[in-house]
């Protein structure tokens, strides 16, 4: 594999930057010879913790599959800060009553923030998953397990499914933890 400007393309292929297709490349450091791309990782190496970027990591360091060489790419990974497009529609419920959202993701994004924590009230630290479709809507979570799911996708998922939009089913829960009172996001593959 050679790298061009943070994408992937085959070893043998003649592309310059202004041609390279995006690759799903975890992006973890800017400088694109320092990231290996999901293909060349070990399987050691694509541990979930990976995916959970530690507090003060750059953005442009913190894990992701966006096409920021690309103008468009760089408008998702600003507008990634914003709140989100979508959100889950309390009246749009499962079989069980559960409110859901499902979407076709094409490109997401794991970025350190801080947050209110809902039971505590205190300052908390930790990631924020953002979805994007490929219109460019997002789709925003805190969930812990977050990043897990988003690793396991990446290690059943080419770029080319990425490419197409993984549908991907997002269900607000009540925990089991008695002392959490507020819901949480779980995160599965749609049919």
């Amino acid at each position: 594999m050679k790298r061009v400007q943070n994408s992937v393309i085959p070893a043998g292929d003649q592309a310059s930057e202004d041609q390279a297709e995006p690759g799903l490349d975890l992006h973890r450091a800017a400088d694109p010879q320092a990231a290996p791309s999901v293909e060349e990782m070990s399987v050691a190496e694509r541990k979930p913790m990976a995916y959970k970027p530690e507090t003060g990591t750059p953005l442009l360091e913190c894990p992701h599959n966006i096409p920021i060489h690309t103008p468009e790419g760089k408008r998702l990974m600003f507008a990634a800060g914003n709140p989100a497009d979508l959100v889950i529609d309390p009246d749009h419920k499962d079989e069980r009553g559960r409110p859901y959202i499902v979407i076709a993701v094409r490109y997401w994004l794991i970025y350190p923030d801080e947050f209110i924590d809902p039971d505590s009230n205190e300052l908390t630290f930790g990631c924020r998953t953002v979805l994007v479709t490929s219109s460019g809507e997002t789709f925003k979570t805190s969930s812990g397990h977050a990043p897990s799911r988003l690793a396991a996708a990446c290690e059943m998922f080419s770029p080319e499914e990425w490419a197409a939009g993984i549908k991907i089913r997002i269900t607000e829960r009540k925990s089991r933890n008695p002392k959490r009172q507020s819901p949480y996001h779980d995160i599965r593959l749609e049919d």
